[in-house]
This record gives structure tokens, sequence and C-alpha cells, in this order.
């Protein structure tokens, strides 16, 4: 149970600790990055609910459960991790869109989303369940929407 609540009270602190993740990315500390504007308007849309619950149940399937977990049985656990969270990164940089336009390479995405699928990878690998990375990821999604 403490590893539910933990996934949580990550899940939604992880938005706030990515303000010295972006001035590590920026190497700025003047600009806008740091506002927060919270708002509940971006829940009310289907892409929204799809985008907070069933992808993050979906990724965390895939990254974790399963390619961690294989990872797992031929590496070291942070070795493999590290390589589960570096791929789900790599899916987030959009390379299908950047291919027609560069301006879609998202690179802060996958910056933040390593940091992200690498707490998520501990939780799996120190708990032993999926849920608390599941729910690790769906409150990031969810606090993200809603800042």
């Amino acid at each position: 149970m403490n590893f539910i609540l933990l996934g949580v009270l990550l899940g939604i602190g992880f938005v706030f600790f990515q303000m010295p993740l972006n001035i590590l990315y920026y190497f700025d500390t003047t600009s806008n990055i740091h506002t927060y504007e919270f708002t509940l308007e971006r829940l009310y849309s289907l892409n929204s609910l799809s985008y907070i619950i069933l992808m993050p149940i979906v990724e965390e399937l895939f990254f974790r459960n399963y390619l961690q977990r294989a990872l797992t049985e031929k590496y070291k656990p942070y070795l493999a991790i590290f390589f589960a969270s570096l791929l789900f990164s790599c899916i987030h940089l959009q390379l299908g869109k950047s291919l027609y336009d560069i301006s879609f390479l998202n690179l802060h995405d996958a910056y933040i989303t390593f940091f992200g699928g690498f707490i998520s990878g501990v939780l799996l690998y120190k708990s032993k369940s999926i849920v608390p990375s599941i729910l690790f990821h769906i409150f990031w999604n969810l606090t993200i929407n809603v800042v």
C-alpha cells in the first residue's frame, strides 16, 4: 500500500520537479518556464481522458511490465530501468511527424519523459507491482493537464 501512495504522490510532484529539470535543459532561470496556471478546462475532452488514463496504462504495461522485466532477466536492474526509460523517452520524440516537419522533433519531451520513466521503473522494481507505476503515470499526466 505504501508504494501505491508513493506512486500517486510522485506523479503529482514530478510535474513540479520538472522546474529544476527545465533549468538544466534550457540553462535559463529568467524565462517563463516556472509559471503554473491551474485549470480544469483541459479535462473535459475525451482526448484528455485517453491521455490521462488509457495511454499510461498501455505504456506502463509495455515499457515496465513487459520490456523492463524482460531486460531485468538479462541485465542488472538499474541498467534495465535505464534502457526501458531511454526507449520510453524515444517514443515521445514524435519521429514520424518530424520526418515531415523538423519542428515536431521535441527533445524536451524526451528529456522529461526519460526521468519520469526512470522513476516509474524504480517504482516497479522496488514494489514488484505494476500498479504504483501506472498510478504514477496517471497522476503525472493528470497534473500536467491541470497545471
